[in-house]
C-alpha cells in the first residue's frame, strides 16, 4: 500500500520490509540534492506529516534526526526546521555541463508547505532526545575494535626489505576508520536470519537486495541511473577484471591503457596476449589524441568469442578493452576533462571496443563537483534509444563500470554496472567458475548502505581523509615554498609533488629516504604502476599516500624529507 503526501511528493511502501523512516530520510534527502527542496525552504511539522502520510509521529521524528544530523536540515527556535544553507554532499552531485548532447533535469517542483508552530521545533527537540538512543547509528569505533580486524595485503615495494617506520603507499584504506560497532550489530542480526538465506540459492550475479541499494547510490552519487539488474557483484576488483579480461579479450585483440598506468592490468593483459595500446596522460586525462584509429587496430567481433554469443542491440561489438581511470587517474591524479570523455565514447561506438571504468577513488572528492561518470556520460547520449522501456539507461552503452568497497570499507566486495546484453554471457561465466561473494557479507553490507550507515561513513572518512591531505599540502608548502608543484589534490587518496630536477628524480629521493629514515615515498614505477609501449615516464613525480597515516606520522615524514633534501643539496627549507 502507498501513502502519498499532501504537501511534499513523498512516497512511503509499508510492504518492501525496509524501515519507514529511512525511506523517509532518503527521499527528503534525495530532494534536498536535487535542488527540488531548495535551502531555506520549510519543512512540514513532523506531526502535520505524519498525520498526512498515516505513520506514526516517531517515524517522522527519527527521519528528521538524521537530516539535521547529516547537516541536510537546520532547526531555527520558535519558527521551524528549514532545508539547509550548507548542503553537506553539495561536493559530490554530479553537474551537467553545458552541452547539446546531454538531455538537461526536467523541471520537477514541489510545493513548500507553510511554517511551523512556533512550538513545534521544541517538540522536535524534545523527542530527538527521547529518541536518540534508538535512532543513533554510532560509527565511532575502539582501537581494540579495529586492530581485531584484518589487515588488506597491498603490493609491496620492489625495493623494500623491513617493515617502514611510515609509509606513503598510494590507495591504502584506513582500516581504523573501519566503523566495527555498526557493522558488527548489522551482521549478528543477519546471522539471527540466516533461514532466510541459507536455503536459498544465490544468484551468481550477487544479491538482488546488494545490487539495488548500490544502483540506488550511484544515482546521486554518480550520475549513473541503473536498476539492480544492470549491476554484478564480484568478490574482489581482481575477479572483476580477470571475467572481464575472458568475456572481452581474445589473443591479438587490442587492449588500452593509461600511460602510466595500474601495474596488474599491464600484467592481466599481457597474460592474454593482447596488443597493448598506452596512451599517454597530461593535465586534463587522457590523450584521446592518441587513440589508435579504427584502420590501426586489428578488430575481431565479439560474436566469435568461445565464451558466449553477444547480442548487442545491432551495434558493432568488439574483442578488446580500454581501461581508464577518469575521475583520478592512477597514479597522477588528475580527472579527464568533459571533452576527451566524449571523444573516448565517441572512439568506443565506432571501434565498438567496451571502455572499462575504474572508479575505485570516487567516494573521495574534496571540493568542487566532479563530472558525471562516463557510465553515465555514455546513458545520456546513447542510452534511451538503445534500452527498451522496462530498461534504466545503464543497460545500454559502451561503458563498463568498476566500483568497489576496499577503498572506503577495507572489504574487497566490488561490483560492475554492465550493459544488459552482456549480463548472459557474465552470468555464464560466474556460474561455470567464480561463484558469488559470501551471502552473510553481501547481506551486511546491503543493510549497511539502505540504512545510511554507509553515507555516514564516507562522509567522516571524506572528512579525515581532507584533513590529511590539508595537512600534507600545508607542510610541503611551508618546507619547500615555491618549489611545490602539485597535482591530483582534489579527490582521491594520494596526492603528486612533481619535484623540482635540482632535487633529483622522484625515484632516487623515494630511495634515499627509505634507506635513511624508513620512509615509504614512491615514484611511478614503484607505486604500483607501469608505463607502456614508448611512452615516456615521469621521473619527477613523487607520490605521496595519506589515508591511512595518521596526522603526527604525515608531519614526521615530510619534516624527515625535507632535512634529507636540505642535506643532500645544501639549502634551507
Amino acid at each position: 500500500m502507498l501513502k502519498a503526501a499532501e504537501n511534499v511528493a513523498l512516497m512511503l511502501n509499508v510492504n518492501t520490509g525496509r524501515p519507514l523512516q529511512a525511506q523517509l530520510f532518503e527521499q527528503v534527502r534525495a530532494m534536498i540534492i536535487d535542488g527540488q527542496l531548495t535551502s531555506g525552504t520549510p519543512l512540514p511539522a513532523t506531526r502535520a506529516l505524519s498525520e498526512q502520510l498515516g505513520v506514526s509521529r516517531n517515524t517522522v521524528v527519527l527521519a528528521y534526526d538524521r537530516l539535521l544530523e547529516e547537516g541536510y536540515i537546520e532547526s531555527k527556535r520558535s519558527i521551524g526546521t528549514f532545508v539547509s544553507d550548507a548542503i553537506p554532499d553539495s561536493g559530490l552531485i554530479p553537474q551537467r555541463p553545458d552541452s547539446d548532447l546531454i538531455p538537461q533535469n526536467l523541471d520537477n517542483s514541489s510545493t513548500q508547505s507553510s511554517s511551523q508552530p512556533e512550538n513545534e521545533t521544541q517538540d522536535l527537540l524534545a523527542d530527538l532526545k527521547q529518541f536518540e538512543a534508538d535512532a543513533q547509528l554510532s560509527d565511532d569505533i575502539q582501537t581494540s575494535e579495529a586492530t581485531s580486524l584484518p589487515t588488506p595485503l597491498f603490493e609491496t615495494n620492489s625495493y623494500r626489505q623491513d617493515p617502514l617506520f611510515i609509509d606513503f603507499k598510494p590507495g591504502v584504506p584506513d582500516v581504523e576508520a573501519f566503523p566495527a560497532r555498526t557493522w558488527r550489530r548489522l551482521l549478528n542480526r543477519k546471522l539471527t536470519q540466516i533461514d532466510d538465506y541459507y536455503h536459498e540459492a544465490m544468484d551468481p550475479l550477487g544479491s538482488f537486495d546488494l545490487r539495488r541499494a548500490i544502483a540506488e547510490h550511484l544515482g546521486p552519487s554518480r550520475g549513473i541511473i541503473a536498476s539492480a539488474s544492470d549491476v554484478v557483484i564480484v568478490s574482489s576488483a581482481q575477479e572483476a577484471r580477470a571475467l572481464l579480461s575472458q568475456l572481452l579479450l581474445t589473443e591479438g585483440a587490442p587492449a588500452l591503457m593509461e600511460a602510466p598506468g595500474p601495474e596488474g592490468i599491464a600484467q592481466l593483459f599481457s597474460y592474454y596476449k593482447t596488443k597493448v595500446y598506452g596512451v599517454g596522460v597530461d593535465e586534463d586525462g587522457l590523450q584521446t589524441s592518441d587513440l589508435p584509429e579504427h584502420e590501426e587496430l586489428s578488430i575481431t567481433p565479439l560474436e566469435n568469442s568461445i565464451f558466449h554469443p553477444i547480442n548487442s542491440n545491432g551495434l558493432p561489438l568488439s574483442s578488446g578493452m580500454a581501461y581508464v581511470t577518469p575521475s583520478h587517474h592512477f597514479p597522477l591524479g588528475v580527472s579527464m576533462a568533459l571533452s576527451r570523455r566524449i571523444q573516448l565514447l565517441e572512439w568506443a561506438h565506432k571501434t565498438g571496443i567496451m571502455v572499462v571504468e575504474d572508479e575505485s577513488t570516487s567516494d573521495f572528492r574534496y571540493g568542487g563537483s566532479p563530472l558525471t561518470a562516463l557510465k553515465g556520460l555514455d546513458s545520456r547520449l546513447t542510452g534511451n534509444g538503445e534500452a527498451d522501456a522496462a530498461s534504466s539507461p545503464a543497460s545500454s552503452g559502451r561503458v563498463i563500470y568498476l566500483g568497489g568497497f576496499k577503498k572506503s570499507l577495507g572489504i574487497q566486495i566490488g561490483y560492475l554496472v554492465v550493459p544488459s546484453f552482456l549480463l548472459p554471457a557474465l552470468h555464464s561465466l560466474k556460474t561455470l567458475g567464480f561463484g558469488t561473494a559470501s551471502w552473510l557479507e553481501q547481506a551486511t553490507l546491503a543493510e549497511f548502505i539502505d540504512n545510511g550507515a554507509y553515507d555516514r561513513h564516507l562522509r567522516k572518512l571524506r572528512k579525515k581523509c581532507k584533513e590529511k591531505r590539508d595537512l600534507l599540502i600545508s607542510l610541503l608548502t611551508k618546507h619547500f615554498g615555491d618549489d611545490i608543484d602539485l597535482s591530483g589534490i582534489e579527490g582521491g587518496l594520494h596526492l603528486i609533488w612533481n619535484l623540482p630536477k635540482k632535487f633529483g628524480t622522484a625515484d632516487a629521493v623515494s630511495k634515499r629516504m627509505l634507506e635513511t629514515h624508513k620512509i615509504g615515498l614512491y615514484c611511478v614505477q614503484s607505486g604500483g604502476s607501469t608505463v607502456v609501449t614508448q611512452s615516456e615516464i615521469n621521473e619527477q613525480a613523487l607520490i605521496f599516500g595519506y589515508s591511512s597515516l595518521a596526522l603526527e606520522d604525515i608531519e614526521t615524514g615530510v619534516l624527515k624529507l625535507a632535512a634529507e633534501i636540505k642535506k643532500e643539496n645544501g639549502t634551507e627549507h
